[in-house]
């Protein structure tokens, strides 16, 4: 239960942490807008840009001259100037001001849509005092003014300063990270309510599963024991192969459940021997070619038996497959490498480590010493030399005698 409630657990202490880190970038956010609106911006532009034809973002100029009169007994040419300021940017332009120099000579005669202030060469445009001081995000102002000069006259460069202002509340981002917190804030809500609802179901579930699994587990050692009685060499045999290659399963970090199917599937692995005549099972002399050959058919005979068990496939694989070799040279089918089902592969090496130690009637069992060489030696050839590692481990840990009692 613990394990199935841990994703929750999970889920809910994500959201907690991310709820925390959106509510510090909100605040870092507003914070940072605040300050920026209060910051004040210039902006130099070399020459008068013409309509834009692109969007770009950014704040600049574009200017229109017209000329008025061209008196020539004074020698001075009068021109109209309208200026268009344009904001392509995500944020309102505020305060703004425009400067530019002009010649000393020259001087302003009129000003349409703003106040024109001159410090010696130095025209200063600010807004129209019932203009709005602010130009919002893509859009722009026009005001003019006309100057008297003796020649024509081309604004070199423009000095622009003024404050992005942005509105909090319209900010996309603000505006997006605020509905993450309210959606993070009912995600969280909902995942506590239903991690209450979901460990009251599961405690109900957990101990009907742990009932299920103790009639199995009972059921399928009552069958493995009657198996194994059959020849007193082999006693408990199949129950210490499943214990082994659970323990393996364990290390190789499977979950609960399937380190369970696993220890089901080598419970079962000698099925098929119930189809071997005793006096074969349990001959002293050496075994005939064809008696050897009804031994080795007990693997597919054990899937014939379980044709028609479909809830753990898992099952029939360790059952078929628990004779053959790493390198390609077991039975039945003269599989190689992990062409090998895992679970088969597993089993081979428990089932084998079994026999080195147990007694038989032609050896006595080997010294632990002895069967972590031989694993080594095999390893590679008989056994999967990524999964023996583990069976020798548990030999040095002690892991196996615990499970062989």
């Amino acid at each position: 239960m613990k394990r199935n409630l841990k994703p929750f657990k999970n889920i809910i202490i994500c959201l907690i942490v991310l709820l925390a880190v959106l509510s510090i970038l909100e605040f870092g956010l507003i914070y940072k807008i605040n300050k920026q609106n209060k910051k004040i911006v210039t902006i130099h532009q070399a020459s008068s840009l013409p309509a834009p034809t692109v969007n770009i973002k950014k704040v600049f100029i574009t200017t229109k001259r017209r000329t008025l009169w061209d008196n020539k007994q004074d020698s001075s040419i009068g021109s109209f100037y309208e200026i268009t300021l344009f904001n392509t940017t995500n944020s309102s332009f505020s305060d703004w001001t425009v400067k530019f120099k002009i010649p000393k000579e020259a001087f302003v005669e009129n000003q349409w849509n703003c106040n024109i202030l001159l410090d010696e060469d130095i025209l200063i445009i600010k807004p129209h005092y019932n203009r709005a001081s602010f130009i919002k995000s893509n859009e722009n102002t026009s005001f003019g003014f006309t100057l008297s000069f003796k020649d024509t006259f081309i604004p070199k460069e423009y000095e622009i300063s003024g404050k992005f202002v942005q509105n909090i509340l319209s900010n996309i981002t603000i505006r997006n990270i605020f509905i993450s917190i309210l959606i993070i804030l009912t995600g969280l809500t909902f995942s506590v309510i239903a991690s209450f609802i979901l460990k009251r179901q599961l405690s109900f579930l957990q101990k009907q599963q742990k009932r299920d699994n103790e009639f199995i587990e009972q059921t399928m050692k009552s069958f493995t024991n009657f198996i194994d009685n059959k020849d007193p060499y082999t006693s408990g045999h199949s129950i210490r192969v499943a214990n082994f290659t659970k323990e393996i399963a364990r290390r190789m970090g499977f979950d609960e459940q399937n380190q369970l199917n696993m220890y089901y599937a080598a419970l079962m692995h000698d099925i098929g021997k119930i189809t071997v005549p005793d006096e074969i099972l349990m001959k002293q002399a050496t075994l005939s070619t064809d008696e050897w050959e009804q031994i080795q058919k007990h693997t597919e005979n054990g899937v014939r038996l379980l044709k028609d068990f479909t809830v753990l496939p898992i099952i029939k694989d360790a059952v078929l497959y628990h004779h053959e070799r790493y390198d390609g040279n077991g039975y039945v089918s003269k599989l190689k490498g992990e062409q090998i089902p895992l679970v088969a592969r597993i089993v081979c090496i428990a089932d084998s480590f079994d026999a080195m130690t147990s007694n038989r009637y032609y050896r006595l069992k080997f010294s632990d010493d002895r069967t972590i060489k031989e694993l080594e030696r095999c390893a590679g050839k008989q056994f999967d030399p990524n999964i023996v590692v583990h069976m020798i481990e548990m030999i040095k840990d002690g892991t196996v005698h615990s499970l062989q009692d």
